[in-house]
């Protein structure tokens, strides 16, 4: 049985990181749009109007999730710094987790960029 040269264990550069990392945050911000165009045609109001209110709710809730993550890892090392004190152990240091924040970042910016294209092809033309 041959083993492959390329196995799932070889370090990654940070290049390709960068690019895996922007490739997930552009796909899940098109999954957004899409889902947020969907909810606009079927529930709330057709059209450019309906569909632009959708992509910046989407837009707002995924900036604002990335918020979240910040908050979130900030308010639970916080928590366990305190509960290592009390019986005398050292915490480990801080970490954001960026990985998170950026696709969240990434995906919002996807929402809010198809707005800034749609509304640049659908200029009136003087």
């Amino acid at each position: 049985m041959q083993r492959s040269k390329r196995s799932s264990v070889t370090p990654q550069t940070r290049l390709a990181f960068f690019f895996t990392l922007l490739l997930h945050g552009v796909l899940y911000g098109l999954g957004a749009s899409v889902l947020a165009a969907l909810f606009a045609y079927f529930v709330t109001q057709r059209g450019w109007d309906g569909t632009v209110s959708a992509l910046n709710i989407a837009g707002v809730v995924l900036w604002s999730l990335s918020g979240i993550f910040a908050w979130g890892a900030f308010d639970g090392h916080g928590q366990e710094v305190g509960d290592r004190a009390r019986v005398g152990q050292s915490a480990a240091a801080f970490v954001w987790p960026l990985k998170d924040m950026l696709l969240a970042l990434i995906a919002g910016s996807v929402c809010f960029l198809l707005i800034w294209a749609g509304n640049l092809l659908m200029m009136p033309r003087s």
